[in-house]
């Protein structure tokens, strides 16, 4: 199978992988709020915001991993692969430990800041997700090798294999009466899962030597001195997707953290299914870019642009506009509400999602901290913003917040260092993006015109899969010909049918 095949069937593979995790994340998420409560359920959002800020503390080495392993396996280097895979191990279990101050700081403001009556649900929760950050971290290593090698059939497979652990403990403990506390063990436990299925693969199938003496100083700085700049733009997610939470809980409720919750868990999904189909590419862009097989990086880069693109507006226009149908059903006529918040995060995040070319072109050519210092810009206007909104609009101003620079600063100057380092044409390149735009807004239209025309007011789940099968055929049937040229759908049919 040819590599770019392989990134090509890892996109089908991933989204399988995460249409169960979202089908199980739906089937759950109503259950666990009637059992444990809108209020504690609003805890349980507050701490894994909280606790989200533990993952950042990898600064930014889970992406380096797939970049280094993917080049040292492009040039079929096992020593050098062996040698990598040691010092990432090594730099994981040192961060593990550093790790532990902040994340006791965290275990105690949770607990200070808790209502008084869910502060010990609160503690033990907090210490839950720890246990896990501290046990899990130094396996990342592992996780970005397999991925490196491209076997993202087995990544996808160990996640369903989480996902279904996850949901069948959550549901018998929360029927057992376990309470909220069951969230912390479930999550514990399937993550351990997930990450020794990982570690027992990566052996069996690349049999990687470790020995002491492979671990090197002067290769840590090196490792570090790329992934700095990752860990920049995951500090900006963290004030773009986690802050949020605290925002709203400082100024409004719990109840007002829960409904929101329901809004951007539809758009973190709707973002990590495009970031799946997406990302999978990463390690073969890697692998070219460093044997320097393609000399024009522009034409590369445009594919990938209009391959991008082509995901991410088709499944904004989508979800825009059957979101609120599926809210409907998912959690009850009373939440609808959180549908006009969904369908905002859900285009802004769009915009976001098909600029992740760029990202990965920059990051292959190492000029990706230019990307993160405009992601750390973006963060720190999301959270300005958010605090000036929350207090006039609510919500919708925390929503607003992340809206408008995600979309102001991916379309007006990122541009421009794509510009700059690998000579794409901005009016080529704005000439794309609106043309994208615009064919999805005019399918949105037609689909929005068709719902006012019937009087559609409720859709069931068959209803919702019916509409949306014969939508996404004429969409994809039509784009084939506007979006792609020629030559892109005859090499679309070559590498899928090549073997």
């Amino acid at each position: 199978m040819s590599v770019l095949k392989k990134a090509l069937s890892g996109s089908a593979i991933q989204m399988l992988a995460l249409g169960v995790n979202v089908l199980s994340v739906f089937f759950i998420m109503p259950y666990t709020i009637m059992t444990i409560g809108q209020e504690t359920y609003g805890l349980w959002v507050l701490i894994a915001s909280f606790t989200g800020y533990y993952f950042v503390l990898d600064f930014g080495l889970s992406q380096t991993v797939v970049k280094y392993m993917a080049e040292a396996i492009s040039k079929g280097k096992k020593r050098r692969q062996d040698f990598l895979l040691t010092n990432f191990i090594a730099l994981f279990t040192l961060i593990s430990f550093v790790g532990l101050i902040p994340v006791s700081l965290v275990v105690m403001l949770v607990y200070l800041f808790s209502p008084v009556h869910l502060a010990e649900i609160a503690l033990i929760l907090t210490l839950l997700a720890a246990i896990e950050f501290l046990v899990s971290f130094p396996f990342r290593a592992f996780q970005g090798t397999v991925q490196a090698h491209m076997d993202f059939h087995i990544t996808a497979g160990m996640d369903i294999v989480k996902v279904t652990l996850r949901t069948m403990l959550l549901y018998f403990l929360l029927d057992a009466g376990k309470g909220a506390i069951s969230l912390g063990i479930v999550s514990l436990v399937s993550s351990a899962v997930y990450f020794l299925g990982l570690v027992v693969y990566s052996i069996y199938k690349y049999n990687p030597s470790f020995r002491l003496v492979y671990i090197s100083k002067r290769q840590f700085f090196s490792l570090f001195g790329f992934s700095k700049h990752i860990f920049l733009a995951q500090l900006a997610d963290l004030l773009r997707f986690r802050i949020d939470y605290v925002v709203i809980t400082m100024f409004t409720s719990l109840e007002a953290v829960a409904l929101y919750s329901i809004a951007s868990k539809i758009a973190e999904y709707f973002k990590l299914l495009n970031e799946k189909i997406v990302q999978v590419f990463s390690p073969y862009m890697f692998r070219v870019i460093y044997d320097d097989k393609l000399g024009d990086k522009q034409s590369l880069y445009i594919s990938f642009f209009k391959y991008s693109m082509f995901f991410s507006f088709l499944s904004a226009c989508s979800g825009v506009l059957l979101v609120p149908f599926f809210i409907d059903n998912w959690m009850g006529s009373e939440f609808v509400e959180a549908s006009f918040f969904s369908s905002l995060l859900i285009v802004a995040i769009s915009v976001a999602v098909s600029q992740l070319p760029s990202y990965i072109m920059l990051q292959s050519i190492n000029k990706h901290k230019y990307f993160s210092y405009l992601a750390l810009l973006e963060g720190l206007g999301n959270l300005i913003i958010s605090l000036v909104l929350v207090k006039y609009l609510g919500v919708l101003g925390v929503v607003l917040g992340t809206f408008i620079p995600m979309v102001l600063i991916k379309i007006t100057m990122l541009p421009w260092f794509i510009h700059k380092y690998l000579g794409v044409n901005l009016k080529s390149y704005y000439w794309l993006l609106s043309k994208n735009f615009m064919y999805s807004l005019v399918f949105f239209m037609l689909g929005e015109s068709v719902v006012d025309y019937f009087n559609i007011v409720h859709l069931s789940y068959f209803e919702l899969f019916i509409s949306l099968v014969p939508f996404l055929f004429v969409y994809i049937l039509v784009s084939l010909f506007i979006i792609f040229s020629k030559n892109e759908r005859r090499n679309l049919i070559n590498i899928i049918t090549r073997k």
